[in-house]
């Protein structure tokens, strides 16, 4: 204070020579009173100041603080801290820090004194563990990003678990806390940071269900159950949308897999894409488990992969080796796209032949839900009663419109179409045509297809 008052050069205390002799004294005394372990609770109204033993602890304390700056502060913060520990207001900066903590922000607010609050709002990010609320106003914008102690709905949302998993793993003593109960009874836990930050690496070399659902081509819902059984890594997890932590090794060792296989552009016939196998059967989920894993183990190899599918669905599968090697009570009974293809028709007329009862249909489980399929034999029955007449033309060498045509004049009418029934393949009953001579005697030049 000396070399302030006469201008001199600062050596010992850099930080004080940005401030005026006046104001210099003010910090003094607003150190010296705080920092003393006998301060009352209003200490700057200090009696009889100018006695020099009373002068003098104050300075003293002043000077020890301000040569170890910001240590000396902090020190002198965190005695404070204890001290308060277990009040009632144990949790807001002002029930721990007092009148230091409003004349820091009040009286003390002028630009010369930003250091001393920078020094202050270090120490709060490092070690304060209570209540910070964004209404406070008196604390900077970049002061959140550097709290070291966060609640729980921070720690959620930088993690993506749940609070409750939150809680989990500081009752596990996997994450430190410091717990403070209101006087209202109401309990508030904030969470170390740095433990949410080694909880956010250790992450890293998993994938959400989502990620891995969208890489293998696999729903959702259906990857969930699967995965217990097929990836024995993989754990459950309270994430935010998803149950599961899948190693992400295990899905880039699926894809390596796939990229390796022959493409097709289109499902040959005799083979059998595992997106049907999901969507249709014939195996049930169990056996559908204990194929994957051997496709894993290469221990069943796929023909090779679909291209218009993605990941895990585009597998294709030699059919017969397929139900010769995993069997399947359903096997006898076709899902109704497979039908569409022993019939060489699209998907749609193969399911408005089943609506017009034409095709007949039963109902099997197929995973957790009930689907139609169409039996070996209702399938014989359809090639015995009724004719395509895309198959009659194809013989005869002319067009279905032709057909249709001549069969009409000769008063022929069909059963299906598009005008009846909204089938797009004109239907014939086998013996209405089978009375029709042209048709018999195969006169387009081309064998009977029937």
């Amino acid at each position: 204070m000396e070399q302030l008052v006469l201008g001199l050069p600062e050596t010992e205390m850099p930080e004080l020579k940005r401030l005026s002799p006046q104001q210099c004294s003010r910090l003094v005394r607003l150190l010296g009173v705080y920092g003393s372990p006998q301060h009352a609770r209003a200490p700057q109204k200090i009696a009889t100041a100018e006695a020099l033993d009373v002068s003098w602890t104050v300075s003293t304390v002043a000077a020890e603080m301000l040569a170890t700056w910001p240590a000396g502060l902090h020190h002198m913060l965190e005695r404070q801290s204890k001290l308060a520990a277990g009040h009632a207001n144990s949790g807001r900066l002002p029930g721990v820090f007092g009148g230091f903590y409003r004349a820091l922000y009040g009286t003390f607010k002028d630009p010369e004194f930003d250091w001393v609050r920078a020094a202050f709002e270090d120490y709060i990010a490092g070690h304060w563990s209570g209540a910070m609320g964004r209404r406070n106003l008196r604390m900077p914008d970049s002061l959140w990003s550097r709290l070291n102690w966060v609640p729980i709905s921070a720690a959620a949302s930088q993690t993506g678990l749940s609070k409750q998993r939150i809680s989990d793993l500081v009752a596990q003593k996997e994450l430190q806390s410091a717990r403070r109960t209101t006087a209202s009874g109401r309990e508030f836990v904030m969470i170390r940071q740095a433990d949410i930050q080694a909880l956010v690496s250790a992450g890293t070399d998993d994938v959400c269900l989502a990620e891995a659902s969208s890489v293998l081509g696999v729903k959702r819902q259906r990857l969930s159950r699967l995965l217990p059984f097929i990836c024995a890594d993989a754990k459950k997890s309270t994430l935010h949308g998803t149950p599961w932590l899948i190693p992400r090794d295990w899905v880039h060792k699926w894809t390596e897999m796939l990229g390796a296989l022959a493409e097709h552009d289109t499902v040959p016939s005799w083979t059998i894409s595992l997106d049907q196998l999901l969507r249709y059967g014939p195996l049930d989920e169990q056996r559908l488990c204990v194929l994957l894993r051997d496709v894993e183990a290469r221990d069943f190899q796929p023909v090779g992969r679909h291209t218009n599918s993605v990941g895990l669905a585009g597998l294709l599968l030699h059919r017969d080796h397929l139900i010769e090697r995993y069997g399947g009570q359903r096997s006898t009974i076709l899902p109704i796209p497979d039908v569409a293809v022993r019939l060489g028709v699209k998907q749609e007329v193969a399911y408005a032949l089943v609506n017009l009862g034409l095709l007949e249909v039963e109902i099997y489980t197929c995973g957790r839900r009930q689907a139609q399929g169409v039996s070996a034999r209702s399938l014989e029955k359809f090639h015995t009663d009724y004719v395509l007449v895309a198959n009659v033309a194809k013989s005869l060498g002319r067009s279905s419109r032709a057909v249709i045509k001549a069969l009409t004049d000769d008063v022929i009418e069909p059963i299906a179409g598009p005008a009846l029934g909204n089938c797009r393949q004109t239907v014939y009953l086998r013996k209405d045509l089978e009375t029709v001579p042209w048709i018999a005697t195969g006169s387009g030049a081309k064998p009977n297809p029937w």
